[in-house]
């Protein structure tokens, strides 16, 4: 998943960064479930491989949130709002949740812009 996201934020910050990310990530959750499953927890202190991997993909996040100007602990704020949304979706998805006739593709590019949009706000 780490590369996923790494190659997806390539060149891009900002909006179309998050909206890379968020699509590489749930293209991920969807096409290789029991991976994403290994993936929700936060690695134990003393595994430096795993630590290692989340470093990286917090990097990256923080690289493509930079144009937000979130620092410290807002900036973790952010980056744990976007995690939620995005796995809360993908986690509905795939349990058969969402009944109605409306796109799914839709809903997700809709919620996402909601969340960058409140984040232009949040802090200007």
């Amino acid at each position: 998943m780490s590369d996923a996201i790494s190659r997806a934020a390539i060149g891009k910050n900002g909006a179309s960064g998050l909206l890379a990310i968020a699509n590489a990530y749930r293209k991920f959750a969807k096409e290789h479930p029991g991976l994403y499953s290994a993936t929700r927890r936060a690695p134990r202190p003393d595994d430096e491989a795993m630590l290692a991997v989340t470093s990286g993909m917090l990097e990256v996040l923080g690289a493509v949130l930079a144009p937000f100007n979130f620092e410290g602990d807002r900036l973790v704020h952010v980056m744990r709002g976007f995690r939620c949304i995005i796995h809360g979706f993908v986690s509905v998805e795939a349990d058969k949740g969402f009944g109605l006739q409306q796109s799914t593709d839709e809903s997700f590019q809709f919620i996402l812009q909601l969340f960058i949009s409140g984040l232009t706000v949040a802090n200007h």
